[in-house]
Order: structure tokens, then C-alpha cells, then sequence
């Protein structure tokens, strides 16, 4: 019974260290998450990130505002994300995806272009034409977009991207 114990007591010693090195941490920062056993995930500006569960639905980025802080009413997260770009503090999304939004009023809209500036706005678009004249107001003319894969390949290569803090 004497070498169970030890060797009970030696493999929780080995497990306790390993995590206080930081090997098997359960708590990682908004930057430090990515994908696991059966998603695919990487951080945008936090809080916002981009992951993708299944084939079906794309990659989708979950939304994080209060109601009144968005031009529209979008449960969930904007789906099937193809582009995106991270400029200036926001983060510019396109999806195909066909979904009628609830806008307010009485109106609903068929919503591709997102505007997403953390914990200030969640701002959804039409057409791009709109959404290029709001970018304008921020200072922008035209985002530099990348794919979702391409920039999760990064991530994955380096555990950085150019939006991460740190990293440069």
C-alpha cells in the first residue's frame, strides 16, 4: 500500500509542477485560446474571435454588445465569415451568408459588411457601398481583408498576429 501512495504522491507532485511551469495551465489569456480537439478557433480583438464548429455554418463570430450599441437585432453571431480585417481598432467582417435581420422599425434587412469596434459598436450593412461610406468615418477607405483560414494558419505557425498586444 506504501507504493501506491508514493507513487500517487510523486505523479501529483509532477502534474502540479508541470502546470505551475505553464504546460497544462487551465486558464489562458483572450490571446493565448485557440482551436481545440474539435473546433477551430483564433482571437480577434478581444472579445471578440472567429471559430469554426462544423462545415455547415462556417466560420462564425460570436457577438458580444448590449442592444443598444448595434444598428441591428442578429441573435448569435454573423455566420459563414469569409473575409475579415483588423484595422485601427475594429474589426471589418463579410459574410455571404443569407439571413434576414430585424433593424428597428418594422424593418428587416438582408445584413453582408460588419463593422465590430470592441465594447463601442456592432454595426451591420447592406451593401458594401454603406459599408465603405461608415468605414470612411473612421478613417478608413477600403479594409486590407484576409481569409479566416489564412489568418488561423498564422496563429497556429506563430501564436501571433499583428492585432495581438505584443506581438508585432
Amino acid at each position: 500500500m506504501k507504493i501506491n501512495i508514493r507513487v500517487y504522491f510523486l505523479l501529483t507532485m509532477i502534474l502540479l509542477m508541470g502546470c505551475s511551469l505553464n504546460t497544462c495551465a487551465t486558464e489562458k489569456s483572450f490571446y493565448q485560446k485557440g482551436s481545440g480537439w474539435d473546433y477551430l478557433r483564433f482571437p480577434l480583438l478581444e472579445p471578440y474571435y472567429a471559430i469554426k464548429i462544423s462545415d455547415e455554418y462556417g466560420w462564425t463570430i460570436p457577438l458580444n454588445i448590449e442592444p443598444s450599441k448595434t444598428n441591428f437585432l442578429y441573435s448569435g453571431g454573423i455566420q459563414d465569415v469569409t473575409k475579415i480585417a483588423v484595422e485601427n481598432g475594429m474589426i471589418m467582417v463579410y459574410s455571404p451568408y443569407f439571413r434576414l435581420i430585424d433593424v428597428g422599425g418594422g424593418q428587416v434587412k438582408e445584413l453582408h459588411w460588419f463593422i465590430l469596434i470592441p465594447y463601442e459598436a456592432e454595426l451591420g450593412f447592406e451593401t458594401e457601398a454603406e459599408f465603405i461610406i461608415s468605414l470612411q468615418q473612421y478613417g478608413l477607405d477600403q479594409p486590407l481583408w484576409q481569409e479566416p483560414l489564412s489568418i488561423l494558419q498564422t496563429f497556429d505557425q506563430t501564436r501571433c498576429l499583428e492585432w495581438i498586444p505584443g506581438c508585432d
